[in-house]
């Protein structure tokens, strides 16, 4: 029985252990500038890299847009022989290219350039939008860390005074209402700060969002 049981606690551990390890290296790393936010972005943005795709596509169509039409080589081979001016012939070699008309290949070589321009500016707007999101939401952030910063401060304070209030309560040199209007400062207090930490949550799954990172991936 001990064998057993031994033998199916091996088992777990090998098909778990891999689990664990996998987690532990695809953990994301903290994110821990606006710089660092933007150079990511600008790099995995699936919005950017499709942009990009399209640019650098149509800069490949500009240098066969003007070319003319591949030859064609046909091989005919007769039945029987057919009789021409130079004697019998067996089989029969063509080389066909069809010439365009004037001006066309210039006019494609024009179309071309010019969609690649559209591409181009394209993707800049596209980067400068993303930029400007990713931006916006750090500034977010900041706000909303700076506050928590605050409240947190706050409730250090009121922490103190409650304690005071207590103690001279507990002494008859203070009355029970400081105490309640702590204690009520402090639970309104403690609800700011949830209602905040959840605001960061959000901005915290918007940005990562933006950056093609998994959502609850850290940010400092």
């Amino acid at each position: 029985m001990y064998k057993l049981f031994a033998g199916i606690l091996a088992v777990s551990i090998t098909l778990v252990s891999p689990v664990i390890t996998a987690g532990q290296v695809d953990q994301p790393e903290e994110l821990t500038s606006l710089q660092a936010a933007i150079e990511i972005v600008l790099e995995r943005n699936p919005a950017v890299r499709g942009a990009e795709a399209s640019w650098q596509a149509a800069l490949r169509e500009i240098p066969v847009a003007g070319v003319w039409p591949e030859p064609s080589l046909t091989l005919t081979q007769f039945a029987r022989s057919v009789e021409t001016r130079n004697g019998p012939q067996l089989q029969q070699v063509a080389l066909n290219q069809m010439i365009p008309l004037w001006g066309t290949t210039g006019l494609r070589r024009s179309i071309a350039l010019r969609k690649a321009q559209k591409a181009e500016q394209d993707y800049r707007a596209v980067r400068l939008r993303v930029r400007s999101q990713v931006k916006s939401i750090w500034s977010d952030l900041y706000w909303v860390d700076a506050s928590l910063d605050a409240l947190r401060e706050y409730q250090n304070l009121l922490e103190t005074f409650r304690e005071i209030a207590e103690t001279r309560y507990s002494t008859g040199q203070g009355l029970q209402t400081s105490v309640l209007k702590a204690r009520v400062e402090i639970s309104n207090l403690e609800e700011k700060i949830l209602n905040f930490g959840e605001m960061r949550t959000t901005f915290v799954h918007n940005l990562n969002s933006a950056l093609n990172r998994p959502i609850d991936a850290p940010v400092a």
